[in-house]
């Protein structure tokens, strides 16, 4: 007997412990154009920086090189279009590479 109550209760921590689990690692999902999207927020513990977006609408975009302030590229892995964004707006793109993209293919970095 006792030892159906100790796996019972065994039980039950465990189930309560991977709700815990869920709730930390739960996401907001929000409604848009009638499709459920899910917003990672990134997130800072220093104080003397802070998160802002500069881009939008990038096709999966895998590597970056900075040119100067407010003025770096932008690589996209299935396009191979290598993008420059200068002061949030984005000019190109500047190169298209042809590239396959199925599995680990495509244009995975860029380096100046």
């Amino acid at each position: 007997m006792l030892v159906k109550n100790i796996k019972l209760i065994f039980i039950c921590l465990s189930i309560f412990v991977l709700f815990c689990l869920f709730l930390l690692t739960y996401n907001v999902e929000y409604s848009i154009h009638g499709q459920n999207v899910t917003i990672f927020a990134p997130s800072l513990r220093d104080s003397n920086h802070k998160v802002e977006l500069v881009v939008r609408n990038l096709d999966f975009p895998t590597g970056i090189d900075f040119l100067g302030k407010d003025d770096f590229l932008i690589s996209e892995k299935d396009t191979g279009n290598v993008k420059r964004i200068f002061n949030g707006n984005v000019t190109g793109p500047l190169v298209h590479i042809d590239v396959g993209s199925k599995d680990e293919r495509g244009l995975l970095g860029i380096a100046i």
